[in-house]
């Protein structure tokens, strides 16, 4: 593979006798020079990603390689070819290529879409970049805006950078709020700088106890609960857990208190087909007698009986 790597003169004579400059194959095509292109312009050989131009490559095959791995005088080279400059600010941000970035700003990409690339890809020196640049925490889908997607990344880093660039928390009834989002990742570091920062646990649509619930966090549940959340004020969070087959955070909210004559959630576990957590909430006093599907109460019910199995093997066909 002259072409992967750097190979000008095999890479020249294969393409002059009309062989493909990847496999050495004849003839030559548009496929086989777009290969050779992106292997070139990936592995930083400047020289090969000119004779694959010169030859009819399409720059775009091989400016997303090359932005990922920072190589700024290939990126520069087939952006003058024709390269797209949206797509390779997109790939460089998020790739947290700061060099390639800043020359790509300087060559008028969108310093806004660069920031929400950055902040998703979680590059805090592309993020500074960027703001130093002038770049500002905008909404992203006309509701979530950066400082989500620095929660939903996970970065912390990244968040404070953006607050203290004026960035806000988005809160509204329609969408979750900072904490809910954290909770649905399971980024307990987010949690915990909320709570320093001497923030309330925003709900938004749902409790931040009970997304996640739904989601699996068991950490993130076991925080919420250590510093005052309550499974006993809300039932859902209970539901969602019996619902997603999450039996340990099943089993931490009953401790916790949540109620097991929850009737919704032992409908759920059935339904679902749950059996370790129909067992674990029979166990704690739920009564399956609750389930209102007949077919499904008289399985639960049978498998008590018989001393089996809560839910037969075949509950899940219902």
């Amino acid at each position: 593979m002259p072409a992967k790597h750097g190979d000008a003169a095999l890479t020249s004579l294969l393409l002059n006798s009309g062989r493909d400059a990847t496999t050495g194959a004849w003839p030559v095509d548009d496929f086989g020079i777009s290969i050779a292109l992106h292997q070139a312009a990936m592995h930083g050989h400047q020289a090969v990603v000119k004779l694959l131009l010169d030859a009819g490559a399409h720059p775009n095959e091989g400016i997303y390689s090359a932005a990922a791995n920072g190589h700024v005088e290939i990126v520069e080279m087939l952006l003058d070819a024709g390269g797209d400059l949206v797509s390779v600010v997109e790939e460089a941000s998020a790739s947290n290529q700061a060099d390639l970035v800043l020359a790509l700003i300087n060559r008028g990409g969108d310093v806004d879409l660069a920031l929400e690339r950055a902040v998703g890809g979680g590059g805090k020196e592309t993020v500074q970049l960027l703001l130093d640049e002038g770049a500002t925490c905008h909404q992203i889908d006309g509701c979530h805006n950066c400082v989500d997607a620095a929660i939903v990344s996970g970065n912390v880093d990244v968040l404070e950078l953006l607050l203290a660039a004026g960035g806000k928390l988005h809160i509204c009834d329609y969408c979750d709020g900072p904490t809910a989002i954290a909770a649905q990742h399971g980024h307990v570091n987010m949690l915990k700088l909320f709570l320093d920062r001497g923030w309330a646990i925003i709900h938004g649509r749902l409790g931040t106890l009970d997304v996640a619930s739904i989601y699996g966090q068991t950490e993130m549940v076991k925080m919420l609960l250590s510093i005052g959340a309550s499974p006993a004020e809300d039932g859902l969070c209970l539901v969602a857990a019996a619902g997603a087959d999450s039996l340990d955070i099943v089993r931490v909210l009953l401790q916790a208190g949540a109620d097991p004559h929850n009737a919704e959630a032992i409908q759920e576990a059935a339904r679902c087909g749950h059996t370790e957590i129909l067992q674990a909430l029979v166990e704690a006093g739920a009564d399956p007698r609750m389930i209102e599907d007949p077919a499904l109460r008289q399985l639960v019910l049978s498998g008590i009986e018989t001393g089996g199995a809560v839910v037969p093997n075949d509950c899940k066909l219902l």
